[in-house]
């Protein structure tokens, strides 16, 4: 646990201000990503496909307001994007997938899992909605962000 603590403080400091984490979601391809904020608790569910891949969904409410700069305005087992809620046409749910031969994918879930169980925990990832996917946001496995903002 200690070792994850300080991996997270690691990460904040690496990333800088919170303003650096919108800049982190850049076009994926030919589709732009935006930052999705939400506060845990969340429920995940895990999916094994082969023993080496798996897939998390993450099943959310949708916050009524916009998250805020660092998802202050976020209630529990919510997300919004930073600048407005999700519409009716964006599902309340999120994937990612992990690969046990990739570290960095196996960092990125441990963070994510750890803080979508802490009410006061906020995570940022990178999401776009796939309308190839339908169902849920996908979630880019190449970034990610906790912070522990004050809430109103």
């Amino acid at each position: 646990m200690s070792r994850l603590v300080a991996f997270l403080g690691a990460l904040w400091l690496s990333v800088g201000a919170v303003d650096h984490a919108w800049a982190a979601c850049k076009p994926s391809g030919a589709r732009e990503t935006f930052s999705l904020l939400c506060r845990g608790k969340l429920t995940l569910i895990n999916e094994w496909d082969d023993g080496e891949l798996s897939t998390t969904h993450g099943v959310f409410f949708k916050n009524p307001r916009p998250a805020g700069k660092l998802g202050e305005q976020l209630r529990p087992s919510s997300c919004a994007w930073a600048d407005r809620p999700l519409n009716d046409n964006e599902p309340n749910r999120f994937r990612f997938g992990t690969n046990r031969g990739i570290r960095g994918t196996q960092v990125f879930g441990h963070i994510l899992i750890q803080c979508a169980g802490d009410r006061d925990c906020v995570f940022i990832v990178c999401a776009l909605n796939d309308p190839s996917r339908p169902g849920a946001l996908s979630v880019l496995n190449n970034f990610i962000n906790s912070v522990y903002p004050e809430f109103r």
